[in-house]
């Protein structure tokens, strides 16, 4: 029976077994030493262990290797990211090389991104004072500000219980919406007995056909004709035909 291990165990093993450009990030973000910003390295965060964190501005920083050019994997760091993002987080994803060799730049871009924040957080104060001063000459400053409004500048993020394809993906990022996206249902084929006296059967889904053509449990396959299916949408109809079988409905 494989021992499951807990996110806790499995961050102090991602420590010891730091990659090179970890260790060399690690020795110039430890004890305050960049822009007096506390980092953790191996961090579990939510569902996620992240290389570097800093809770003061809900920093990530992950470093990339070489198989993170790889189509698929950049897939999954984009739907990683979006996850991150939506709970919060912001994140900066640095190569190995640019780690190796030019470090100063990636301590360069953290330095930038606490900059943009302080700036942000006075801007946000600055308004904030000046509206309360608005408001103590005017009553008309008193009234909150409209939901519709205060929903303009937000961005919308949906979630997804179900990874989409490239195309449905991109008609959403690009209508405006943010996105997180996973699969929320995990299939699982488990053994079951089905009786061979069965005139009339029904599907709910492509998945239970698959099942029964699975664990090949279906003792009237070799009778196809004789039973009559009943199923939940064109594609569960389409598998079950593929299999011979008589769909009536």
């Amino acid at each position: 029976m494989k021992k499951h291990i807990s996110k806790v165990d499995l961050a102090r093993k991602l420590r010891k077994e730091a990659t090179h450009a970890e260790k060399i990030l690690w020795e110039e973000l430890r004890r305050r030493q960049c822009h007096d910003l506390k980092f953790r390295r191996q961090h579990p965060l939510k569902e996620f262990i992240v290389d570097f964190f800093n809770y003061e501005l809900n920093l990530v920083v992950e470093i990339d290797g070489g198989y993170h050019d790889h189509p698929e994997q950049q897939e999954k760091d984009e739907l990683r990211d979006l996850k991150l993002k939506s709970l919060g987080y912001r994140v900066l994803r640095v190569k190995n090389d640019d780690v190796i060799y030019a470090v100063s730049k990636v301590l360069g871009k953290i330095g930038e991104i606490k900059k943009e924040i302080l700036e942000s957080e006075n801007h946000h104060s600055s308004v904030l004072s000046l509206r309360r001063g608005s408001e103590r000459q005017s009553e008309a400053f008193q009234k909150a500000p409209s939901p519709s409004k205060e929903k303009a500048g937000k961005r919308m993020t949906i979630l997804s219980t179900k990874t989409l394809a490239e195309p449905q993906r991109e008609l959403v990022l690009n209508s405006g919406i943010g996105i997180v996206e996973y699969d929320a249902i995990k299939i699982e084929f488990i053994d079951f007995e089905v009786s061979k006296d069965i005139e009339n059967a029904i599907f709910t889904s492509q998945n239970a056909v698959k099942a029964i053509e699975h664990k090949k449990l279906f003792p009237l396959l070799e009778e196809r004709t004789k039973v009559r299916c009943f199923c939940v949408g064109q594609k569960t109809a389409k598998a079950l035909e593929d299999l011979g079988l008589n769909v009536v409905e």
